[in-house]
């Protein structure tokens, strides 16, 4: 692969600055879409809609056995949404 031999032919240095770029933008990016989903959800409660908190974890119990009912879907699909799911509230609780 093209990108491969191209990152593989970089120093060490050149690779670590590329990387803290590469995090930096991704951080930029994620706090201009928190900015953005706050103006969008004041100018929805603007015009009149409500928001309402979740209690997840009875609404994954809820759903929990759909994941049985379709055999063919990825093992341990269930497990590994809820893993996904816990480490991003976890971000979300610690500001990330």
């Amino acid at each position: 692969m093209y990108f491969k031999k191209c990152w593989d032919s970089l120093t060490d240095e050149e690779r670590t600055i590329i990387q803290e770029e590469f995090d930096k933008g991704a951080e930029d990016n994620l706090t201009e879409t928190k900015k953005l989903e706050d103006e969008y959800a004041q100018k929805l409660k603007d015009n009149g809609v409500t928001f309402h908190e979740v209690d997840a974890e009875a609404f994954n119990k809820a759903v929990a056995p759909v994941y049985e009912k379709f055999p063919k879907w990825t093992p341990g699909i269930y497990d590994k949404i809820m893993e996904n799911l816990t480490q991003i509230r976890e971000d979300i609780k610690n500001g990330k």
